[in-house]
């Protein structure tokens, strides 16, 4: 965990520590981890391998939209079943970089995809390897 990400989790994490979907998730042990501290999220790390295998359905039908439907139900939320059964994603062509001999995916705008293969571009011009991780002008020269 990073200083920033852990300040941030703290912020604006724990204001929600008395509610059990976000914290028996997001707050290991009751708390915002730690600089320094591991992060595991199998619940996440499940449902990407079941959307993995089934695509759309693997989100929006089966055990992930059920439990989608039983905590809006429970937080008094709008979203119906059917919001969920007739959402069609969209398939866009993704944008890519290559940045010192890999390339670089990410998705199209209007998301903040074109700003890290942008950043990439730039960063490619500067021989930071060279002056290395700590160097003063690594953070003034960029």
């Amino acid at each position: 965990m990073t200083e920033t990400d852990a300040a941030n989790w703290e912020q604006y994490g724990m204001p929600f520590a008395d509610r059990s979907a976000f914290s028996s998730i997001f707050l290991p042990n009751g708390r915002s981890p730690e600089v320094g501290q591991g992060f595991r999220n199998p619940e996440v790390a499940t449902s990407l391998r079941l959307v993995g295998a089934k695509g759309r359905d693997g989100f929006y039908a089966g055990s992930i939209a059920d439990a989608i439907m039983k905590l809006s139900t429970e937080q008094s939320g709008f979203i119906t079943a059917a919001d969920l059964a007739d959402f069609k994603p969209d398939w866009v062509e993704p944008v890519s970089t290559t940045y010192h001999g890999w390339t670089v995916w990410e998705t199209p705008p209007n998301t903040q995809g074109i700003a890290s293969l942008s950043m990439l571009n730039i960063m490619e011009k500067f021989p930071l390897r060279e002056w290395g991780m700590t160097a003063p002008r690594r953070s003034t020269q960029i």
